[in-house]
């Protein structure tokens, strides 16, 4: 959150710690929270909402969609990007192969080739997702393919 003068504040979690920051788990079914008691609260999120300190994008999912989503009223926590590839399997997305060349971008046939300054940086992250797929790398799925071509801006593909 920020103020008018555009200077972050201090956040009030529901245990009385303070951050910067508002986590996802933590305030995304809150109705009643701490920051938001006056109608100047409200400017305040929006101006934080609209100036936010952002990392570049990348492959990390962050541990509150992961591990925490969507919040402390549903009975239990579930992964959101596990249900997001299950959705799109169920709605019959393609792969990630078919949808580059659907869109006519040229086509991967190596998995170092999704995003070759990853394969160089950090090898090990395409190495086990390929072994997620058995190596195959027709099998990739359009999200986590899309997701590793990234490396600051989005990839080609989104």
């Amino acid at each position: 959150m920020r103020n008018a003068s555009c200077h972050f504040q201090e956040v009030i979690h529901r245990n009385s710690s303070t951050s910067r920051a508002l986590r996802v788990c933590n305030s995304y079914w809150s109705r009643k929270h701490p920051n938001l008691r006056r109608a100047e609260d409200v400017d305040a999120l929006l101006l934080g909402m609209a100036s936010q300190i952002a990392e570049r994008e990348d492959h990390v999912v962050v541990e509150d969609v992961l591990d925490f989503w969507p919040g402390p009223l549903k009975f239990s926590r579930t992964d959101y990007l596990a249900g997001c590839l299950q959705r799109g399997r169920d709605l019959g997305l393609p792969s990630y192969t078919k949808a580059r060349a659907a869109l006519g971008l040229p086509p991967v046939t190596r998995w170092q080739d999704i995003n070759p300054a990853l394969s160089q940086s950090n090898h090990t992250v395409l190495e086990a997702t390929a072994a997620l797929y058995n190596q195959d790398l027709s099998r990739l799925e359009l999200l986590p393919g899309g997701l590793l071509e990234s490396h600051g801006d989005p990839g080609p593909l989104f």
